[in-house]
């Protein structure tokens, strides 16, 4: 979410190398993102590939108004009379918030973002809110690699529940565990379809044109 997201079940050909433990604490220099990668944390991971090429992926990525444009498409797919349960807002140049439907609020950060290879790019979010079992952190560490035509990505995703039972609970029952697994398997589907139309040609290069 510059995204949360590009982030499964629209596999093509060629499949997303795994993001390691190592190359994520290589990535990132930011304090809070460091400390949460010396906890006991949750990890879930997922993949595939998206229908657009690398350079535009990270065209769109690098647009100072990328979860803007992410909120927009967003609400275009809802059915008609539909709003979403809840708008991202900006806050600063790399950080965002909103407060879903249950008055819980998160909050986002861009903490790292760079070209790691000639057809690779890495990035990094910072997030930290409250759920269910309480307050959390997490670390969102995504991938992406030119394949052609396409990109293949990869979205590794560290989450520290602060609680010490919802730690237990993890652990032993699973329960914050599938909700992190859940939702990194469902914003992913989504931010496919995301994706391809932010990366549209015509809609790149209207963008362009404006400035924006």
């Amino acid at each position: 979410m510059r995204t949360f997201l590009l982030f499964i079940l629209l596999t093509l050909s060629v499949s997303a190398s795994a993001v390691e433990l190592a190359e994520t604490v290589d990535l990132v220099t930011e304090a809070r993102s460091r400390a949460l990668l010396d906890q006991k944390f949750i990890s879930a991971e997922t993949g595939g590939t998206v229908p657009v090429s690398i350079q535009s992926a990270i065209s769109v990525l690098q647009q100072p108004s990328f979860l803007t444009c992410v909120q927009e498409e967003y609400e275009k797919m809802l059915p008609p009379g539909k709003r979403p349960e809840f708008t991202v807002q900006q806050s600063s140049s790399n950080t965002w918030f909103f407060i879903n439907g249950n008055q819980e609020r998160t909050d986002i950060a861009e903490v790292a973002g760079r070209l790691t290879g000639a057809d690779t790019f890495d990035l990094a979010y910072y997030t930290q809110g409250r759920r269910f079992f309480g307050h959390y952190q997490a670390l969102i560490h995504i991938r992406l690699t030119g394949a052609g035509d396409s990109t293949a990505y990869t979205v590794a995703v560290y989450a520290y529940p602060e609680n010490g039972f919802s730690r237990f609970f993890a652990r032993h029952l699973q329960l914050v565990e599938k909700y992190f697994l859940s939702k990194t398997s469902e914003i992913s589907e989504l931010a496919v379809q995301i994706s391809t139309k932010l990366c549209d040609p015509d809609r790149m290069d209207a963008v362009a044109k404006s400035g924006f």
